[in-house]
């Protein structure tokens, strides 16, 4: 008979039961007890006893076949009452068909018969079936069955005695000539099964209670519908599958995955709330302050990182007090306001590579007073504004890499006319959301694609969307590569390779970009910003090293460039010409940014 494994919670066990002894029919038969009515057994009682073994046999067969349905019957009331999931009713039910209604044939040297199991000849463990049913999706073999229990309900031989007061070691001692195969014998006339820690000593052994023993698998296992495994070779119908079954690492036939599938499914978004270490202050006077509130270092490079800054501020405006020369007050009215905004500086091994801004968040409190206000007979007028606004700040996947830092500031401009005012700005909260690599490693072959994936920006795809090969990520070719054809690059970041340039007007805006990095970080195009005080462009743009050179040349223009400050994401330049007697003059230009050593 076959006992799916499916059906995990349900124990069948055979237990004696006191029958009364055999008695003979009236037609000379002798009759057995089966715990509920006696049944004629069809041999005859006269001329001579029956062979006591013979009944004992005869006995015990019936009383255990009859508990082994009414174990059965009662599982399946069970299983038709919603207690386990219908794929163990059938299940159930085959092994009922099977037990009422199931025959053994031998005809020479041919056994006919619907089920076969095989059990350890020492614990008496079910170790391995074999089946003939026709049940869609059942099991029709099953190798190397193994069993196991519950952690909190199995220790070693040595341990039993803390556990359940039962003192193994004293046991095993006492077995006659003992060796491993008496001392699993005795343990199991005993109630307890190994569960583990074979290969060791036999007092390590890990045992537990066979009432708590339950199957967890098999080495082999095959279905009628062609699904099935051999070890972490596993078959399910059109493809084979290497590793655990809910881990495949290596899939050969089936379906090909598609690109955003294996990049969707291997990414996690990671969403933490980041520690304050201050949160901002108040205010009574006018006054500027840039507050450092909290900081995130980076585990992992080339990925968008995203923060949420939680900004509240609020502004108490009363009136304002003027003593005048002959010592008598006058009262005015009053203003107080708060303008806020998040800015995050990007560190790399201490140096700052950008710095971040947020929008702003305004609250202005006022109040107004009659030129005959006196406090002493009206209620002083009061004022009070708050809001709070949620600010983003985005960090490109091309500029972050593993160790970076991020540093934020809360940057408040106080600013009062009010006495007796004040003024409040702090960080509520503060978010950092990115992508999270989860990616588990697959090769996966098919009729018409491949496809090498071990992580969102490592992978390799054969013959998909019209390209024989896709490659993401760094690729390392030692020895000549002869291509036959054109060669179409998006960028390229070899010693003296362009990696940005633009052209700019005399104000600083864009009018033509080249490459991958021309953009400002963070924005959709390049820029440059005019300094009257240092009469000097910065140009912005979204290079994460200082490992490059700028070539720049006015544009239209006889003045010189002179170029300095060159940083991550931006440098400085100055244009001045003699012979003209002008020095920093604002005219149009352009550049070029070369990789560098």
């Amino acid at each position: 008979m076959v006992i799916d494994m499916a059906v995990r919670s349900v124990n069948i066990q055979i237990n004696d039961i006191a029958t009364p002894p055999p008695t003979i029919s009236k037609e000379g038969n002798w009759l057995l007890y089966d715990g509920e009515k006696w049944v004629d057994t069809g041999i005859r009682a006269e001329g001579k006893d029956a062979d006591p073994k013979l009944i004992e046999e005869i006995q015990t067969g019936l009383s255990d076949a009859t508990k082994v349905i009414e174990k059965l019957d009662k599982a399946q009331q069970a299983l038709k009452n919603g207690l386990f999931d219908n794929g163990d009713v059938k299940s159930i039910q085959y092994l009922l068909d099977s037990l009422q209604n199931g025959s053994t044939t031998p005809a020479g040297g041919l056994l006919l018969t619907n089920d076969i199991i095989l059990s350890d000849p020492n614990t008496k463990d079910v170790t391995a079936m074999i089946s003939g049913t026709q049940t869609e999706g059942a099991k029709v073999m099953r190798l190397g069955i193994n069993y196991t229990c519950d952690k909190d309900k199995k220790t070693t031989v040595s341990g039993a005695n803390a556990k359940w007061g039962v003192n193994l070691l004293a046991e095993l001692q006492a077995i006659e000539k003992p060796d491993d195969s008496k001392r699993k014998i005795k343990l199991n006339e005993l109630g307890f099964a190994i569960v583990g820690g074979r290969n060791l000593d036999w007092t390590r052994w890990e045992v537990c209670k066979r009432a708590d023993l339950k199957q967890v698998g098999e080495a082999t296992a095959f279905n009628n519908n062609g699904v099935g495994h051999i070890g972490e070779l596993f078959f399910n119908g059109n493809y084979i599958g290497f590793g655990d079954a809910l881990n495949s690492y290596m899939q050969v036939g089936g379906k090909a995955r598609t690109e955003s599938d294996m990049v969707n499914a291997s990414t996690e978004m990671k969403d933490i709330d980041l520690d304050f270490q201050t949160k901002g202050g108040r205010a009574t006077e006018s006054e500027t302050r840039r507050t450092f509130v909290s900081m995130a270092t980076m585990d992992a490079g080339n990925r968008e990182v995203k923060f949420f800054v939680t900004v509240y501020a609020e502004a108490e405006a009363g009136v304002r007090e003027i003593e005048l020369p002959n010592g008598s007050w006058r009262y005015f009215g009053a203003s107080a306001s708060v303008n806020a905004h998040i800015e995050i500086e990007h560190k790399r091994n201490g140096t700052i590579l950008n710095t971040m801004k947020s929008g702003d968040l305004y609250v202005k409190a006022e109040t107004t007073t009659s030129s005959s206000y006196n406090p002493q007979h009206s209620q002083m007028p009061f004022d009070r504004k708050s809001g709070s606004k949620v600010m983003e700040l985005t960090a490109t996947q091309a500029s972050v890499q593993k160790e970076d830092v991020f540093e934020i500031y809360l940057v408040a401009d106080y600013s009062t006319t009010s006495t007796n005012g004040s003024m409040l700005a702090e960080v509520q909260r503060v978010r950092s959301i990115y992508p999270k690599d989860t990616s588990k490693p697959e090769v996966r072959i098919t009729q018409d694609k491949t496809s090498f994936f071990y992580g969102r920006s490592k992978y390799m795809l054969l013959n998909y969307d019209n390209l024989i090969a896709k490659i993401v990520g760094d690729v390392l070719m030692q020895g000549n590569l002869t291509v036959k054809g054109t060669i179409t690059a998006d960028s390229y970041q070899g010693n003296g390779m362009p990696l940005a340039g633009a052209t700019f007007d005399s104000s600083g805006r864009e009018v033509r970009g080249l490459g991958r990095y021309k953009n400002k970080s963070s924005y959709s195009y390049a820029s440059a910003a005019y300094s009257y005080s240092t009469k000097s462009f910065t140009v912005y743009h979204s290079i994460p090293h200082d490992r490059y050179i700028p070539l720049v040349n006015a544009f239209n223009d006889p003045a010189s460039p002179v170029v300095s400050d060159v940083s991550a994401y931006s440098f400085k330049v100055r244009f001045t010409l003699q012979s003209e007697r002008y020095n920093g003059w604002a005219v149009g230009f352009s550049y070029i940014a070369f990789q560098a050593e």
